[in-house]
């Protein structure tokens, strides 16, 4: 009736993302449920399940069910969307027809202004900065998450690297980044083999990372943004004072100046982090990252959780790394982010890199079919 294809037989560990999804929905249907609430439902998925989705929801329409969806995304918006409501800041903005709106309207709503226009300067890329060669990783329970992995990035460039969560992304920045050491193959950061080399170590050769989760891997929440912008680089000089302890003004004065420069709100040194909202939260990450100017850095999912305004601090602050010499690993699920910032491409499935070329060479429907396994020749057939 509503087109959800689902194999009943199926274990639902082994399902495909969006058959999860299909799986919820069809849940709150068997149950009676006359309005269904979908927060973010594209989040994850490629742009063939994404429209699979879209049908499925024009037929829950058409069948006198109600239908909410909350979303960053505003071309979906305006795909799927009969009425539009805004809420800023938790208050509800205001109400309007998509068919009497835009996307620049929807943008001046959420953030109450608008956005600067987007420039990105033409890509000049420098030296290998980056150089993975037959990269494989096993997890504890001895299964393959990352597989042969090769990849190159130069200075200067940003490459953006697509998948469906669960491929080996999150795998794969704990082992650039050094939280992982058990893996096999070659890692080169800077012309150097970094093989059993720290967390410490790689940060002092000129690495950053932000990381997916801030709260597990971002953040300390009890303790405030000034000691939070300290985390990971509390051995460094630049922090230190002649006596080797810890120059509390100096780093009160570094989280000043990124709270500043990244209109983190409130604007406040000493305020906890856990009390920060989670956009103000991902500013300080960003600001604490991007502080000294890293020579390579590990980029996952940056924008979140975040609006649309925060969103754009963020994105223009990685093209200033990328002109400034910066090698950029972008590893995200938001397409829009991802043509946005790419200069080259790439997809993991199953812990391979099974495509990777020039931006202008793929279209989001090229790119998810090599996301859920296929290829060039499925989409021909």
């Amino acid at each position: 009736m509503y087109g959800l294809q689902i194999d009943p037989m199926q274990m639902v560990g082994k399902l495909s993302v969006g058959a999860k999804q299909r799986t919820e929905i069809l849940k709150a249907l068997y149950h009676g449920a006359k309005l269904l609430i979908l927060d973010e439902p594209t989040a994850v998925l490629t742009p063939q399940e994404t429209q699979e989705l879209f049908k499925v929801i024009r037929r829950l329409k058409e069948d006198g069910k109600s239908v909410i969806i909350i979303t960053h995304k505003l071309h979906e918006t305006m795909e799927i969307a009969d009425w539009v409501y805004v809420m800023r800041h938790g208050k509800m903005i205001g109400c309007v027809a998509k068919k009497d709106t835009s996307p620049e309207e929807l943008t001046r709503m959420m953030v109450d202004h608008a956005l600067e226009k987007f420039e990105k300067a033409a890509c000049h890329p420098g030296e290998v900065a980056l150089s993975l060669s037959g990269l494989s990783y096993t997890n504890q329970d001895h299964a393959p998450v990352l597989r042969d992995v090769n990849l190159e990035i130069r200075e200067g460039e940003i490459y953006g690297l697509a998948g469906i969560e669960g491929n080996g992304q999150q795998e794969l920045v704990e082992v650039l980044s050094g939280i992982e050491s058990r893996w096999t193959g070659t890692y080169r950061l800077l012309g150097q083999n970094v093989a059993g080399k720290s967390v410490r170590a790689l940060i002092d050769l000129g690495l950053g990372c932000i990381h997916s989760d801030r709260h597990d891997r971002g953040l300390l929440l009890d303790l405030p943004a000034a000691k939070n912008v300290l985390l990971g680089y509390q051995h460094q000089r630049s922090v230190k004072t002649p006596v080797g302890l810890i120059d509390y003004r100096s780093v009160s004065q570094m989280a000043r100046s990124i709270i500043e420069q990244y209109h983190v709100s409130p604007a406040d040194e000493t305020y906890i982090a856990r009390s920060f909202s989670g956009g103000n939260q991902q500013k300080l990450i960003v600001g604490r990252e991007f502080y000294r100017n890293p020579k390579v850095v590990i980029i996952a999912h940056p924008t979140r959780g975040v609006d649309i305004g925060v969103s754009e601090i963020i994105h223009q602050s990685i093209l200033k790394l990328r002109e400034a010499g910066s090698a950029i690993l972008l590893i995200t699920a938001d397409f829009d982010e991802l043509f946005k910032l790419s200069d080259r491409i790439g997809v993991i499935y199953e812990g391979h890199i099974v495509t990777e070329g020039k931006r202008e060479e793929y279209t989001p429907n090229r790119l998810g079919l090599y996301m859920g396994g296929g290829t060039d020749e499925d989409k021909a057939v």
